[in-house]
């Protein structure tokens, strides 16, 4: 997950049927709008009111870190996403939670549907879904509201908007009923049209189409910027002039906004995103898995998963071992991993609990609790509640 806590940099969403406080916001103003040509443009707030959305805190709605229901079931599902110091829980029974620990704060956003839309998003008639997505202009909250119908086969209107971490919207556009997201990667996220075979790359902070096609010639991945984008075949690809960059990599990983880890047939190293120049390269690493995040910007390590030598911790600034963990590797499961302020969290191959390390020294923590890390978020859940912890308190 930028880590994402169910697996990072998955992204995941769940749909939401519970949203019962989502109508007690007025009405909010200044949304963008998305035109014909795929730009996002922005509707005026009428004379006296606020062009800022609100979002939504009432009764049932947790403010603060003391008011959330979280268990471990829903950190070690399907509901959960983080990007940097924010975490989004989209769990089915609650209304969609953005949570901001370092400022113990809780927001429900509200999606305000585009002027001549024709219909209001409403708890009993919506459900929604979300993700977030690290910029640099810090993280955007995307959610995606679609209404429900009785009939299966003709699934609703679907809206899809974009937040501040504080609820705020910042754009809204419409989507075909059987559009969903995928949020890895960093400031952009991935639209892709099941029905219709298609993909559009949009950008996060303004909500605007960056490129869109079909899978026969690129399948977009995990943005790196709002430019430079991973691909299923391979390498990176150029938008929106569609251009195939280099051959560097099999698989990349996000380490912040000037760097990435990239394998490819002759090993893993660090690449500078201005001018796709190595740091440095292994040759003797060969990653069975290569998360779409992988550093602890904290602690100045990378994880790795070698195929042959187990779980590594690589230094950042020169590519040298660290550590190696003491876990064997068909204990934990290989493609999900949360890493950032201090630990590297796996799940077990099981699926049913957590193997936690200190990502400095490799060494093997436990918590008493379930644990949800980014770079700048740790967090324990546990039956007494969540709360913000340090590594020491891990221990």
């Amino acid at each position: 997950m930028t880590g994402r806590a169910a697996g990072r940099r998955t992204r995941w969403w769940a749909l939401l049927g519970a949203a019962a406080t989502l109508t007690a916001a007025p009405a909010a103003y200044g949304v963008l709008v998305l035109g014909g040509d795929g730009s996002a443009t922005q509707d005026p707030a009428p004379e006296g009111r606020s062009a800022s959305p609100d979002a939504v805190v009432g009764a049932g709605v947790a403010e603060d870190l003391d008011d959330l229901l979280w268990s471990p079931a829903d950190v070690l599902g399907s509901a959960l996403d983080t990007c940097g110091s924010v975490a989004v829980m989209a769990d089915p029974d609650r209304p969609l939670e953005v949570v901001v620990p370092a400022e113990d704060r809780v927001v429900v956003p509200r999606v305000d549907a585009p002027r001549g839309f024709g219909d209001e998003v409403d708890a009993a008639r919506w459900t929604t879904a979300g993700g977030c997505v690290p910029t640099t202009s810090g993280p955007v909250v995307v959610v995606e509201a679609q209404r429900t119908t009785d009939d299966l086969g003709e699934p609703g209107p679907k809206l899809v908007a974009g937040f501040t971490d504080e609820g705020d919207q910042l754009w809204v556009r419409e989507e075909r009923p059987t559009v969903f997201g995928s949020y890895e990667g960093r400031g952009a996220f991935v639209l892709e049209d099941a029905d219709r075979r298609r993909w559009t790359i949009v950008d996060a902070r303004t909500g605007d189409t960056i490129a869109a096609g079909s899978p026969r010639r690129h399948q977009p991945t995990v943005p790196v910027t709002t430019e430079l984008v991973g691909d299923l075949g391979g390498g990176l690809v150029r938008y929106p002039q569609s251009r195939q960059v280099g051959d560097i990599a099999t698989a990349i990983a996000q380490v912040d906004d000037d760097r990435i880890i990239a394998t490819d047939v002759d090993g893993i190293g660090v690449v500078r995103i201005d001018g796709l120049e190595r740091e440095w390269g292994r040759h003797d690493l060969a990653p069975s898995v290569l998360w779409d995040e992988v550093a602890d910007l904290s602690t100045g390590v990378a994880v790795l998963f070698d195929y042959r030598s187990g779980i590594r911790g690589v230094d950042l600034r020169t590519g040298k071992d660290r550590w190696k963990a003491d876990v064997r590797r068909d204990d934990v499961n290989g493609l999900e991993m949360q890493v950032g302020s201090g630990v590297v969290v796996f799940r077990t191959s099981s699926g049913g609990e957590q193997v936690v390390l200190d990502s400095a020294t490799g060494e093997r923590l436990r918590p008493r609790g379930t644990v949800v890390a980014d770079q700048d978020l740790l967090l324990l859940v546990a039956a007494s509640g969540t709360r913000a912890v340090t590594v020491d308190e891990l221990r």
